[in-house]
């Protein structure tokens, strides 16, 4: 089953299509999975998704520059910071994507992660964490409601 589609504006020779497709049945509930089919300078491919549950944090490495082109991620907000430890609570849902450096991040009660340049990485609401910058970071960053 189909539900919804969107065509994004195209940049830069990129043209996306979009949907939401349920699939078979994961205990009671259908899973979800998000279909895109980009064309770029007449390549075309496409990219499946099956979010996780959002109470973690998900993170894609190597995205591709079509995908960032799609996404208008360098007209997001830019944020950079040195060698750092810090607490930080997610208040609305984060997505970002790393320009350059490296950090460990630690959910509360969960293992530590590491992102590094070329990772999309996904932080839902209410998740607290410690953040720990071991090289210089710069990330584009959307917030969400």
């Amino acid at each position: 089953m189909v539900q919804g589609g969107t065509v994004y504006e195209p940049k830069d020779g990129v043209v996306a299509h979009g949907c939401a497709v349920y699939g078979p049945k994961d205990g009671n509930r259908h899973t979800l999975y998000i279909v895109t089919m980009v064309s770029r300078y007449n390549e075309s491919f496409n990219i499946l998704f099956k979010p996780e549950p959002m109470n973690s944090i998900t993170i894609e490495h190597h995205v591709t520059p079509a995908k960032l082109d799609v996404l208008y991620v360098d007209d997001w907000p830019l944020w950079e910071k040195g060698i750092s430890e810090f607490d930080w609570t997610y208040n609305k849902k984060e997505t970002c994507y790393i320009v350059e450096g490296k950090a460990v991040i630690t959910p509360e009660n969960e293992e530590a992660i590491t992102i590094q340049e070329g990772d999309m990485v996904f932080f839902p609401k209410g998740m607290k964490c410690v953040w720990k910058i071991i090289e210089p970071i710069e990330k584009h960053y959307l917030i969400e409601d």
